[in-house]
């Protein structure tokens, strides 16, 4: 068959709807694609919405447990003088009082200001800053069993953290005495009273 011999005015009809049809199709394609790219982009939106949200989550439950693990700890350093400001008198006063129950002939301190402290290893203390106020010791002494104790109860009744540095003792006479109130022995010690706190609380005795 010839294209002369088709006729033309009966398909005309027929091929305008195949056109249609086919540009029909076509748009349809190109909206369904269009749909489906922006659900695709809603999608990966949310999907990066809900996995921020999950990660701030995840960060303030972490935060939680944490504050929950270590705060009493925190809440118990605070009470008793190792974190926040310095508690001179205490620390004096816990001396003396731990010196009259031992019943020693002597003491005499000097307590130095306090300067920010450097320990002889690398500590992380993040936000927190480490002070330490010298504090040197200077005892008479019945016999040598004196010292240790002393350097034990005050730990154990004084309001704050310390460190001693250094102590040497030394005999007065070559002969030991009985007199209760006459020393056998002087000691001289040094100690490094700590302090934790936060750079922006500021410093201060009390």
């Amino acid at each position: 068959m010839r294209p002369d011999d088709i006729d033309w005015g009966v398909l005309r009809g027929s091929l305008v709807l195949l056109a249609v049809a086919v540009v029909i199709g076509v748009g349809l394609m190109v909206a369904t694609h269009q749909f489906w790219a922006g659900q695709d982009r809603e999608y990966r939106r949310d999907q990066r919405v809900f996995t921020s949200a999950r990660g701030r989550y995840q960060t303030v439950d972490e935060e939680e447990r944490t504050m929950a693990t270590y705060l009493p700890h925190y809440r118990d350093l605070e009470a008793v003088g190792v974190i926040g400001r310095e508690r001179r008198l205490d620390w004096i006063e816990a001396l003396r009082e731990v010196a009259r129950e031992l019943k020693l002939p002597s003491v005499r301190y000097d307590l130095g200001s306090q300067d920010r402290y450097t320990p002889a290893f690398k500590v992380d203390s993040g936000a927190y800053e480490v002070y330490a106020s010298r504090m040197t010791l200077n005892l008479g002494l019945l016999h040598e069993e004196d010292l240790p104790r002393l350097l034990e109860v005050l730990r154990e009744r004084a309001v704050g953290l310390f460190t001693v540095s250094s102590c040497a003792i030394e005999r007065v006479a070559p002969e030991f005495g009985r007199s209760p109130t006459e020393a056998n022995l002087n000691a001289r010690c040094t100690l490094e009273w700590l302090t934790i706190r936060q750079p922006e609380t500021g410093g201060g005795t009390s």
